[in-house]
């Protein structure tokens, strides 16, 4: 753009705001109504009034051909008030501030949404405010800012508590459970779980005993608390299907598949999966979708099938960035990195690793960075780094005891008897192969254990040592 393009349309902006301003209060409130009636007439009359926020109804967001200029709408509403004078509210700005919010939301519009989410606070007082709060804290959430959602989930609660309502209060109570367990706080996370809980049963709510009993079912599976999970995700499966929602019920059977996979019942978890995917589509849920391909991704692997996993694997990272999932695209890398390590190509596996473990750092995700750092240190171990080996080996079985993640604890105490074993520390390696052994079979996972066992075995023949007895059954 030239300098006198510049020049032009900076005198036009200059002009046009002069001439805003030269219009009496009282005629630009009706210039801003009259464009509120207008677009509306254009998009086929004003959206239903939506349930109050902090209603129990639950109604899923039903699209509106003027959602794609309900910001603006909120805006000349804001603006038809202020030149009405001080004070002035008009009830269009509530309703497409929120629609404005929802309508970002719903298309991964992340730092949109929470500016709605943001404004129509604003708007609100008591609960209705608290639940506004909540979600600006879950889209920020989801995006990784972990510090902030914490902290606008503490002042959700806080109104809620205030406004002496149960339900809002058990939902911030769940929400801030889940960023517990994933940054590593299990104990309060189980605490905050059981009051959410506890609130859901005294209330009579199913919708917020399914919200909550997905943070519970996923804190017994990590502790191995095997028989327990399967009661929760089957009660869960229950309960999304009485409420008729099928973006939890696709959440749910991932959850389901996930624990099918870890107890060697590989073709049921291929059935939920692919019923999750199929689910995940039809209500155009993108975000879950590309959940259930990582988790797809991820029995190919299992299976030997590199060239479909990375396929996946690639189709997950893609859906993971399109939607801002910054938590899902950091486990992506990770597992295309470990991709890479099968395939010899170290170099990308290091690139892959650091690119993980950045992202994990950004979003406090110490679940994440266990994982990759005990996958890294395998690769130091395979590239000649036996003192980084060993360090991202300690580092990584610190963070899966601090943060409650066994099957990995228990994978990457293997993995270290391997490696200690290779470099002549006999004694070392059969001590953590011992704990490897209790805390796979304490949570029945047979496939693991199977694998860790084979690795063993070939492991000792090279070292020329018998292999070590765990007690194998025959």
């Amino acid at each position: 753009m030239s300098s006198s393009e510049i020049a032009y349309l900076f005198r036009h902006a200059l002009l046009r705001d002069a001439a805003y301003q030269l219009q009496l209060p009282g005629d630009r409130a009706r210039l801003h109504g009259l464009a509120i009636e207008a677009i509306e007439n254009l998009c086929g009359g004003r959206p239903p009034e939506p349930a109050p926020l902090d209603s129990d109804r639950g109604a899923a967001f039903v699209e509106h051909a003027s959602d794609p200029f309900a910001r603006e709408l909120a805006q000349h509403a804001r603006f038809a008030a202020e030149a009405e004078g001080p004070g002035t509210t008009r009830p269009e700005r509530m309703l497409y501030a929120r629609r404005a919010a929802e309508h970002a939301e719903r298309h991964f519009r992340n730092e949109e949404a929470a500016r709605g989410w943001r404004e129509t606070a604003a708007l609100l007082e008591g609960a209705q405010r608290g639940e506004a709060l909540r979600r600006v804290g879950k889209i920020l959430h989801m995006a990784g800012s972990m510090k902030e959602a914490e902290h606008l989930y503490g002042q959700a609660l806080a109104l809620q508590r205030e406004a002496r309502s149960a339900r809002g209060e058990g939902f911030a109570l769940a929400n801030l459970a889940v960023l517990f367990r994933q940054t590593g706080r299990i104990r309060r996370s189980e605490e905050l779980t059981s009051e959410a809980l506890a609130i859901s049963r005294r209330t009579e709510d199913r919708r917020l005993e399914a919200f909550a009993l997905v943070n519970s079912a996923r804190l017994s599976r990590e502790a191995g608390r095997i028989e327990q999970t399967s009661r929760d995700f089957e009660r869960l499966l229950t309960l999304n299907r009485e409420l008729d929602d099928l973006q939890a019920e696709a959440v749910t059977l991932i959850d389901l598949a996930v624990l099918c996979q870890e107890t060697d019942r590989v073709a049921e978890a291929g059935r939920h999966y692919a019923r999750a995917l199929e689910l995940d589509r039809q209500i155009g849920d993108r975000r879950n979708e590309g959940v259930a391909l990582g988790n797809l991704a991820s029995l190919s692997l299992e299976a030997g099938r590199h060239d479909e996993a990375r396929r996946t694997y690639k189709q997950c990272l893609a859906i993971q960035r399109e939607v801002g999932d910054r938590q899902g695209e950091g486990i992506a890398l990770a597992s295309l990195a470990s991709l890479a390590l099968y395939a010899g190509d170290f170099e990308e596996a290091e690139r892959g690793y650091a690119q993980a473990l950045a992202l994990h750092g950004d979003l406090g995700y110490r679940r994440g960075q266990g994982v990759a750092l005990g996958n890294l240190a395998s690769l130091y171990a395979l590239t000649g780094r036996p003192a980084l080996a060993e360090q991202a080996f300690e580092q990584a079985i610190r963070i899966h005891a601090e943060v409650g993640n066994r099957r990995f604890l228990g994978a990457h105490h293997g993995e270290f008897a391997l490696f200690l074993l290779g470099v002549g520390q006999e004694r070392r390696a059969k001590d953590h192969w011992g704990l490897c052994v209790a805390i796979l079979r304490e949570l029945q996972d047979t496939v693991l254990l199977k694998q860790q066992r084979g690795d063993m075995r070939k492991a000792c023949a090279r070292a020329g040592v018998p292999p070590f007895e765990d007690e194998e059954s025959a």
